[in-house]
């Protein structure tokens, strides 16, 4: 059964990486805030200390190992910063922490669209099944895959695969389907 896995490039990564640093700062503030407090004086320089670890760690990684970002994609930075708001006892920021990591994740996830005789099945997180009769075309030209719908929305996005897609029987096979699916049975009265 011949099926095309494409995976499209997710643009706004830079954008989720932000908010990284947003955390850094703030957090950063809140914990030397409480160093001035005699009875979060510990836990707060822990907090800072954990914190600061982490960073070196990812220094280190980006010089030896030639990383390119300075947080990583996985989201651990916030549960970092969780472990440390959990160490001064504020419970409802380490939540919140743990809520970004969690949400981080699945925004820096790999877009893949896997399309297939039945339909196309975006991969990621929320995975979602689209079906060829909701389509009005798709095309792949030039490494950019675009998605038509019918009701005017349009996915698009330049592709990001390692292995090589044949544009012309990707292409060939897309207008097999959508023409297959897209013809509606005939009105009799």
């Amino acid at each position: 059964m011949q099926q095309f896995e494409i995976e499209i490039k997710n643009e706004k990564k830079n954008s989720y990486r932000l908010f990284n640093w947003f955390a850094l700062v703030i957090s950063l503030a809140g914990f030397s805030f409480l160093l001035f407090y005699n009875d979060w004086f510990v836990e707060a320089l822990g907090a800072i200390i954990l914190v600061f670890v982490y960073l070196l760690t990812r220094v280190y990684r980006r010089k030896v190992h030639k990383a390119i970002y300075l947080f990583d994609d996985k989201g651990f930075f916030f549960f970092i910063l969780a472990f440390g708001w959990l160490g001064v006892q504020k419970y409802l920021i380490t939540g919140l922490c743990i809520l970004l990591g969690i949400v981080f994740q699945a925004a820096m996830q790999k877009i893949v669209f896997l399309f297939k005789k039945e339909g196309i099945t975006k991969t990621n997180f929320p995975k979602r099944n689209i079906e060829w009769n909701t389509l009005q075309n798709v095309v792949l030209k030039d490494n950019i895959l675009t998605i038509d719908f019918k009701n005017n929305r349009i996915i698009q996005g330049e592709i990001n695969s390692t292995k090589e897609i044949n544009e012309v029987s990707f292409n060939h096979f897309v207008d097999i389907q959508i023409s297959d699916h897209s013809q509606s049975p005939e009105i009799t009265g």
